[in-house]
């Protein structure tokens, strides 16, 4: 989400990317290009950022075949 990714990247100026003003526009053209292409290919979709590491885990060790 795009929530996430803020916080994620809050502090970071390594990302060429996101440069100049209006990095929350930048970050959500990014998704809106990105989105798609990631479900796309996507075996298994979890999403992050709001459960514990170990349940992410278990969520997608059940997901396996």
């Amino acid at each position: 989400s795009l929530a996430t990714l803020k916080k994620r990247l809050e502090g970071s100026s390594k990302d060429p990317m996101l440069d100049g003003d209006d990095r929350d526009e930048k970050i959500k053209k990014l998704l809106k290009q990105r989105d798609p292409i990631y479900h796309k290919f996507a075996d298994i979709e979890v999403v992050t950022g709001v459960k514990p590491f170990e349940e992410l885990i278990k969520e997608i060790e059940g997901q396996l075949p």
